[in-house]
């Protein structure tokens, strides 16, 4: 119980959304023992109880970030917009069709002979229940525009993508019980083979395994991976989440910031995959969307985005840049979604005295921070706010 307390407090700290998730799938088998046995509620009850109980002990500072979260989520109203229609969008999970040019027919031939068998799949049926539950979660989040779908979809800012990730677990599961289905069928038929029937019943199957796996592999012209690469690395080509001159400023970035040092950069703009890239450490690697969830952060980085730029006269900016040991500024020409904008903190830095620019290729800009000394009033002191201390 300890142990799974742990975990789970792990998991709230990690993503409150990510511990709900965790907690419908075990409700889930928890119901299916009781179905089984229904003498095991009351000890389940108890263990569960005591369990969520400490979770909450343990992880009471995630709680009260996890309540804060919503808050910010509702205040901001941020909620994606519907995309499609609700027959659309139960197509999208039955075909295999969500953001895909066309249905994966030979996944789809692998779900379908799962569904087929699933009678055999019984010890995990409570984890399809489960994946079902974020299905229509899918649905709601993809499809409906109502108060009551947005509040069962908060917990995972009403993200469509979330749920599908989700829904994946389930379906690579139905997928594997499908080749298994297919191969015991294609053992049954060549049994009326007397040179097969001669070999082993592991043997046997082993080979139809692997012959569903080799049809599957071919007809999927490798599983899927062309599809899968040109999917995933839509963000990393030219014109996508990160340009080649961004890339090539990242380059030469990497071969002039230190070993611990960290670069200040825009939440905003392709510079969140530096660190993915290049392996540089950026302040700010997730993106933050303006507004109300700036004020979620930790003070050091409200202070850091809304007066970066009063390096040379605000001390609690300069507090934040000795501890972070910041020692470079970098900053994209676009951003990542429409409406977005450069942060108050990195506007005017041309005229600050403590950086000096040290590349300007193809509006990419990068900054040596080099600390004059603290003076009353910045060069650009229109751009400056009171400093949170």
């Amino acid at each position: 119980m300890i142990v799974t307390a742990i975990a789970a407090a792990g998991l709230l700290g990690l993503q409150p959304a990510t511990a709900l998730t965790a907690a419908i799938f075990a409700l889930a088998l928890m119901i299916a023992r009781w179905i089984r046995r229904p003498s095991r509620i009351r000890g389940d009850l108890v263990i569960a109880g005591s369990a969520g109980g400490l979770t909450v002990l343990l992880g009471l500072t995630f709680v009260g970030g996890a309540f804060l979260a919503r808050g910010v989520a509702a205040d901001a109203k941020i909620n994606w917009p519907v995309v499609e229609s609700p027959g659309q969008a139960v197509g999208d999970l039955l075909l295999l069709n969500h953001a895909a040019a066309y249905p994966l027919y030979w996944l789809i031939l692998l779900l379908a002979a799962g569904a087929v068998g699933f009678a055999r799949l019984r010890h995990l049926r409570w984890f399809m229940v489960g994946t079902a539950v974020f299905g229509v979660l899918f649905v709601a989040a993809a499809a409906y525009e109502r108060p009551i779908t947005e509040s069962l979809t908060l917990p995972w800012w009403n993200d469509r993508w979330r749920f599908v990730a989700i829904v994946t677990l389930g379906l690579a599961i139905l997928a594997g019980h499908g080749v298994v289905t297919l191969a015991d069928s294609a053992v049954k038929l060549a049994r009326r083979v007397p040179a097969i029937r001669a070999q082993s019943p592991r043997t046997a199957f082993g080979a139809a395994v692997l012959a569903v796996l080799a049809v599957v592999g071919v007809g999927s012209s490798g599983f899927y991976t062309s599809y899968n690469a040109d999917r995933m690395s839509a963000g990393f080509a030219v014109g996508g989440y990160v340009s080649a001159a961004e890339r090539r400023a990242m380059t030469y970035l990497a071969g002039v910031v230190e070993p611990g040092a960290r670069v200040m950069n825009d939440p905003k703009d392709g510079s969140v995959w530096m660190y993915a890239l290049e392996g540089i450490e950026p302040i700010f690697g997730h993106v933050v969307d303006p507004g109300a969830a700036v004020d979620a952060l930790t003070e050091d980085a409200q202070v850091l985005l809304r007066s970066f730029t009063c390096l040379d006269s605000n001390k609690a900016v300069r507090d934040v840049i000795e501890e972070y040991n910041i020692t470079h500024v970098f900053l994209g020409p676009g951003f990542l979604r429409e409406g977005f904008g450069r942060a108050k903190g990195l506007l005017g830095l041309t005229d600050a005295d403590s950086l000096d620019l040290i590349y300007n290729e193809d509006a990419v800009r990068i900054f040596e921070v080099d600390l004059a000394p603290l003076s009353r009033a910045s060069a650009n002191s229109a751009l400056c706010s009171p400093s949170r201390s």
